[in-house]
């Protein structure tokens, strides 16, 4: 029969069964996993607690390790766990207790006493599972910091309340010690400590409470560099001067509750404790008059932060939480609301000015928090302002002159960050289903923008429907068309609380704005949009100052702006078809462009807007504008490396060649769109669409067009391994530039069969073959040739084992690189250095080249580079004797690998996995990854792969090992 487990997660994790505790006999993993089903109360299948827990981990050993660890859990606490074939799941119905169920309920409870409050924040014995670290699992550190990060937060609130409410009971010994609680999780909170300073003031003890100062002013220096704010340096002068005495004797408190009129408080608010804490700092503060202002674009959640702060603070105003909407109320309403709350009469009073005045008149002399939600007007606001220093007023507005003119302290809210929306999403949803399809989860907050009211109406439509698979609304959101339509509820929705900034501009800005949905969201120069709309730039800034102020728009840097994603859609849907405008967009990025299209550096900021001013182009039927685009940033795509936007610039292109048609133009944007897809390893489209090419350019007898697409099918065939047909291919092609006189095509065949040579592990032959494509080259005067012949001369010297001459050609190579500015090329040498710097025995040279290659393979979109610098970088581990590390970047090669078919690659990862796994005393994990590289070594029918693994295998079984089953 079960007894009672106690579960506390908060703090050191802790264990106790039955009175007994038996932490100490349950390993990390175990303590995790308990961890993870008490708090997720759903049924997990094996594969993902496997996932979870040993993820970058082969699947069947994972799962090994996971029955492991349940066995052990078994033993000790099976009445707790519902163990099945497929799944685990903690019994709810069992007799426990989680700390963390408790504490959030208590801290959480709408009308909590003091004493369970208390007994809440009592459970919060630390951080959510502190000094507790689980070795390379990184899910599950994914999975626990939202939740410590939540916690840490309510925890800091209900400690924030307490002390208030100890303060207002005047038990300071209370309030003393609710404050070092908040200063020992976070040292720098100013309110903390004038709390503390107060009480001990009141205690009588005025020279502790100066220490608590000093305390203050070192905290604040270490951790931001400031000093104490205005009201802390006041209160040390009431105390330094003995202006507050020991408090001798309670008074009695009032009776009657003070008003509160803010709306109910928000179920979550995730991502925002930096804003919580820099307002709840300062609208605590008294002796000025202050006002603060919440401003952003709409939906990016102001109100749901105002209301929030009324709750939390509510206990600091002993006069009560006065609100109202501005947007909906005029002023007469609100003093008719205000009023009565402190029993008021106003019908003495001749007109509204003068009733306005007595009440501004009765709050100054009150400690009220007012809050002004949805401030669309100065002179609204302004009337309801109140005198003296003792009230404090929050507002919220998209208008960021209105917070100015109002003399208010600006806070700008912006969206969410990626895993704060993702949090957003677990909060409405759960964690179980989010985490099933995390990939659809944080495409929805990409594709949303990250905006909270959109994610909101999202999660709640999700919520209602709980068979529909987020993968299928992430794919109806990647329809343009129907996202907003997506974005609504009964009673709110996305569109309409952007048409109330729309309509609050006059003709010609809601014209600016709406030009602003042919950017799609993307970063925008003035130059750019004053010639869509026709205007001079001066004219166009005043327009963008407007709709900036409106938070219609962002400034980005200097003079360049960004919309949000969603706002784009709502422009695009004001502006309709419009052809001219779209025209002129995409001529003057074209011709940007031209300008351009040798300095890359002013390419750089723009290349969102030369794709998407050639999709305009492209949809709209501009076929010479589509071909001009496509002619100017051939090379510069290939250069910088854009693989992705030649990709699609090059379909646009063959597509409107074909429509003209013009065949050879067509033919000629198949093979670079080929190309861009060889340089992305993508080599079956890649295949498709030289093939596609190839008899457009025998029918129009061009063979120099022949002779290119056969040098990029040997250069496919090379890539995956078939060197035989890789050979043949280049000797048909040299043939043709033969007899073409094409002596640099020629010497780019060299080039290519000194690569077939180095991995046939012919490195004399491969050099000399690079040797005699270069001397062509250099006469030439072929620099991207000589480049790519540069870099294969350093791998046949470091094939031969001449790793000086291998830096030799590599640096020549990296300076050519950065001289031509090819990142493709650069990313290329950055390997080989690396390569060179690790045989040499310079380990901390060869990561810093591993380093810089891997993003730019990764921006390049080039999986299989990025796999093999990944390789690279666990061999590195491996010479460091960093063999967990080494282990981790080997199985996020593979990962890669597998997927893409990259055989000739993954047998050469595989062949290390297995070196690695025996040096780990993990015999069979080595020979199933040796015996794997084997079978593809003989599928390639390659020579030096068989060698090696086959070499491995046979030592294993003179070790005596036991053959696999």
């Amino acid at each position: 029969m079960a007894g009672n487990l106690e579960l506390a997660w908060l703090g050191r994790p802790q264990i106790v069964l039955d009175n007994t505790p038996i932490t100490g006999d349950l390993p990390a993993k175990a303590l995790a996993l308990l961890c993870y089903l008490s708090l997720t109360r759903q049924p997990h299948s094996r594969e993902r607690l496997a996932s979870l827990l040993w993820g970058d981990m082969p699947d069947e050993q994972a799962r090994n390790n996971l029955r492991g660890v349940l066995t052990r859990l078994r033993k000790q606490l099976e009445p707790y766990l519902i163990i099945k074939w497929e799944t685990v799941a903690f019994d709810l119905a069992s007799s426990y207790r989680v700390d963390v169920e408790a504490f959030e309920a208590g801290v959480q409870r709408p009308l909590a006493t003091l004493q369970s409050l208390q007994q809440a924040v009592d459970l919060y014995r630390g951080e959510f599972l502190e000094d507790f670290h689980v070795h390379e699992a990184v899910e599950f550190e994914d999975w626990a910091f939202p939740i410590r990060e939540r916690l840490h937060g309510l925890a800091l609130r209900a400690l924030y309340r307490l002390a208030n409410a100890y303060t207002q009971q005047r038990n300071y010994r209370a309030t003393i010690a609710c404050a070092d609680r908040i200063l020992a999780l976070e040292s720098w909170q100013e309110e903390a400590h004038r709390l503390k300073m107060h009480a001990l003031a009141r205690l009588g003890q005025p020279l502790e409470a100066l220490a608590q100062f000093e305390a203050c002013k070192k905290a604040l220096a270490v951790e931001f560099g400031v000093e104490p704010g205005p009201e802390t340096a006041a209160l040390y002068q009431k105390v330094a001067s003995g202006q507050i005495e020991a408090d001798q004797a309670r008074q009695p408190d009032e009776d009657l509750a003070p008003p509160f009129q803010a709306p109910p408080r928000p179920p979550f608010l995730i991502g925002r404790e930096r804003e919580l804490a820099w307002l709840r700092g300062r609208l605590q503060q008294s002796g000025q008059p202050h006002v603060y202002a919440i401003t952003g674009m709409a939906g990016v959640g102001k109100t749901a932060v105002a209301t929030d702060l009324a709750h939390e603070l509510s206990p600091t105003f002993k006069d009560g939480v006065l609100w109202a909407n501005l947007a909906t109320s005029d002023p007469a309403a609100v003093l008719e609301s205000w009023g009565q709350v402190y029993g008021l009469d106003f019908s003495g009073q001749p007109n509204l000015a003068r009733r306005l005045a007595s009440l501004r008149e009765t709050l100054a002399e009150k400690q009220a928090l007012l809050v002004l939600d949805d401030v669309f007007s100065v002179e609204k606001a302004r009337r309801l302002l109140p005198g003296g220093t003792r009230c404090a007023v929050l507002l919220t507005t998209r208008d960021v002159e209105i917070a100015s003119d109002l003399n208010a302290q600006t806070l700008p809210l912006t969206e969410l960050s990626p895993l704060a929306g993702r949090q957003m999403l677990v909060e409405l949803l759960g964690e179980r289903r989010v985490t099933a399809e995390g990939e659809a989860a944080d495409a929805i907050c990409a594709l949303l923008g990250q905006l909270p009211l959109a994610l909101e109406l999202i999660g709640q439509r999700l919520k209602s429907r709980e068979q529909r698979r987020l993968a299928d609304v992430a794919a109806r959101l990647r329809q343009e068309n129907d996202r907003l339509a997506e974005l609504s509820a009964s009673d709110r929705e996305v569109r309409a609380s952007f048409a109330i900034s729309w309509e609050s501009l006059d003709g010609r800005w809601q014209r600016l704005f709406s030009l602003l949905g042919l950017f799609g969201g993307r970063s925008f120069a003035v130059e750019a949009l004053a010639h869509t709309a026709g205007l001079d730039e001066y004219s166009t800034g005043d327009g963008l100052h407007v709709l900036t102020k409106l938070s219609l728009v962002n400034v980005e840097t200097g003079d360049r702006y960004r919309q949000h994603s969603l706002l784009a859609l709502f422009a695009s849907e004001k502006l309709g078809n419009a052809p001219e405008a779209a025209g002129r967009l995409a001529a003057y990025h074209q011709s940007y462009a031209e300008q351009h299209r040798q300095e890359y550096d002013f390419l750089q900021p723009e290349w969102e807007n030369l794709t998407g001013g050639m999709g305009l182009a492209f949809r709209y039927g501009l076929s010479s504008i589509v071909l001009a685009y496509a002619a100017t940033l051939s090379e510069p795509w290939f250069t910088c490396a854009r693989f992705s936007d030649a990709r699609q610039g090059f379909e646009w292109a063959s597509q409107t060649a074909a429509a003209l048609p013009d065949t050879g133009r067509q033919a000629h944007y198949l093979w670079q769109w080929g190309r861009a897809c060889i340089e992305q390893a993508d080599y079956p489209d890649a295949s498709r669409l030289l093939r596609d090419c190839l008899p457009i350019y025998e029918r129009g007898e061009n063979a120099a067009g022949v002779a290119q697409v056969q040098s990029d099918l040997a250069r496919i065939a090379l890539e995956e391994g078939r060197l035989d047909e890789a050979s043949a291919l280049l000797m048909e092609s040299r043939r043709i530039r033969e007899q073409l006189g094409d002596q640099i095509g020629v010497a780019a065949t060299d080039y290519r069969q000194a690569r077939i040579a180095y991995q046939r592990g012919q490195y004399p032959v491969a050099e000399q073959l690079a040797r005699q494509a270069l001397a062509v080259q250099e006469t030439a005067g072929d620099r991207i040739g000589v480049l790519r012949t540069l870099r294969s001369l350093a791998d046949s010297a470091f094939g031969q084992k001449e790793y000086g001459r291998a830096s030799d050609y590599g640096e020549r190579a990296r300076q050519l690189a950065e001289e031509l500015q090819d990142e493709g090329e650069l990313a290329m040498v950055f390997y080989i250095l690396s390569d060179v710097g690790r045989k040499q025995g310079d380990l901390l040279l060869a990561q810093e080249y591993a380093e810089k290659s891997l993003p730019l393979f990764q921006r390049m979109g080039d999986r299989k580079w990025q796999a093999i610098a990944l390789y690279q970088m666990s061999l590195i581990h491996e010479d460091d004797q960093n063999y967990p590390e080494a282990l981790n970047t080997t199985h996020q090669s593979i990962g890669i690998l597998r997927p893409l078919g990259e055989r000739y690659s993954l047998a050469n990862v595989l062949i290390h996995l297995g070196d690695l796994e025996l040096r780990e005393s993990r015999p069979e994990q080595a020979r199933a990854a040796w015996q794997e590289a084997l079978s593809i070594a003989i599928e390639l029918s390659n020579d030096a792969l068989q060698e090696s693994a086959g070499e491995r295998l046979e030592k294993l079984d003179n070790l005596g090992q036991p053959p696999s089953p």
